[in-house]
């Protein structure tokens, strides 16, 4: 793990130093944060939609090898339950692409449903089977939600 962060810290470093900017910095007077925003309540709903979904969002990513091990699985095996739910890069990437014909928000909501209806099934898992498959759809929806819910909070339009 030390050579692996000191790699990502070496490629930053350069990463870092030859990024430029597009475009000027624009000057922007005011307060760092702005909570007149918040008055606009689709803004202020979706934001703390967004919060509260993320509170929840890593439970299964944390303890579902732990959860594993309780049913009586190895730790040998559990330990890799993590790894699988690694499937979230397809989902950000399979996510996007549906996103460019159906639009952000009609791709974002149907996944984010069945990421939090996902967890509701897991403690009925006791098999090997029903843990990878948990893992494997958690994994591939709450990728959808994690890419879209940072990118239509950060967009322009």
């Amino acid at each position: 793990m030390r050579i692996l962060g000191f790699i990502v810290m070496f490629r930053l470093i350069i990463c870092n130093h030859l990024v430029a900017t597009r475009l000027p910095p624009r000057k922007v007077t005011g307060p760092f944060i702005d909570f007149e925003m918040f008055r606009y309540k689709p803004f202020a709903v979706y934001c703390s939609a967004t919060f509260v979904a993320f509170l929840g969002l890593y439970t299964v990513l944390t303890y579902i090898d732990i959860s594993a091990v309780s049913a009586g699985l190895s730790s040998d095996f559990s330990f890799y339950l993590v790894s699988i739910q690694l499937l979230s890069g397809f989902g950000r990437i399979s996510g996007e692409l549906l996103a460019d014909r159906f639009g952000a928000l009609n791709v974002m909501i149907p996944f984010t449903v069945c990421a939090a209806v996902i967890p509701y099934a897991w403690p009925f898992a006791t098999t090997k089977g029903a843990f990878v498959a948990i893992a494997v759809l958690y994994g591939a929806t709450s990728g959808v939600y994690v890419i879209f819910a940072s990118f239509t909070l950060n967009s322009d339009g």
